[in-house]
């Protein structure tokens, strides 16, 4: 398996002093899949309760070749 960099497109409300308005926030995901598309489907999966509409916007292989963790 390989890592993709999977970039994902939130709008968010947010309270102002004119009322509620929405604002686009992009969010980066490290994914751990076989394909870039596996990927994408993975995101998806993991954002299903999000209480923001969303959309992938793109997904790359990444050049991280491992994550260390204990």
């Amino acid at each position: 398996m390989e890592y993709y960099e999977v970039q994902v497109l939130f709008e968010e409300e947010v309270s102002s002093k004119s009322g509620i308005k929405l604002r686009k926030v992009r969010r980066n995901y490290l994914v751990n899949a076989q394909s870039v598309t596996a990927s994408e489907a993975m995101v998806y999966k993991w954002l299903t309760d999000s209480p923001y509409s969303y959309e992938v916007i793109s997904s790359k292989k990444s050049k991280i070749v491992d994550v260390v963790s204990d």
